[in-house]
């Protein structure tokens, strides 16, 4: 398939895990958020308003919530200022090799892998040095005030 007929799907949303902060740092350190930490998949925190919730799925199984925040939620859930940057007192680490952030809130022992401005300035990069067709993203309502949506459109040039 002619790579000018491919788009890139791009998420404006992350994922939530439930982190005690003896994981969630390097060892000795009270700053640094360690790579990969381990988590506790069997308690999922619940993301922001867009959320699932726990209870039945359509066949009687119990599922826990979804854990899920959309790029407007971080900010709204105090994991990110306005501006999209960490907020004061939340923990924050760009993973090179994924090329995405994560948060942590220490209080709430809550971390999010996400997409920011940066991870989609590397996307759209991506897009323009590879001569993608562009790309399609879940969803544009996620967003907070377009600043996802600008960081990939400027780097893919698509302004």
């Amino acid at each position: 398939m002619p790579l000018n007929k491919i788009v890139l799907g791009v998420a404006a949303y992350g994922h939530s895990f439930r982190v005690s902060p003896s994981d969630a740092f390097v060892n000795g350190s009270k700053t640094e958020l360690a790579a990969y930490p381990k988590f506790n998949a069997s308690n999922r925190p619940l993301g922001d308003a867009w959320d699932d919730v726990a209870g039945l799925d359509v066949c009687g199984v119990y599922q826990g919530p979804g854990g899920n925040w959309n790029f407007w939620g971080l900010v709204g859930g105090g994991f990110l200022t306005s501006d999209g940057d960490p907020a004061p007192g939340i923990y924050y680490r760009y993973d090179s090799c994924s090329q995405t952030p994560y948060v942590y809130n220490k209080t709430s022992q809550v971390m999010v892998s996400f997409d920011n401005a940066d991870s989609f300035a590397v996307k759209g990069s991506y897009i323009k040095e590879t001569g993608l067709r562009g790309f399609a993203m879940w969803e544009a309502g996620s967003d907070y005030d377009d600043i996802l949506l600008d960081s990939i459109r400027c780097t893919a040039g698509f302004d």
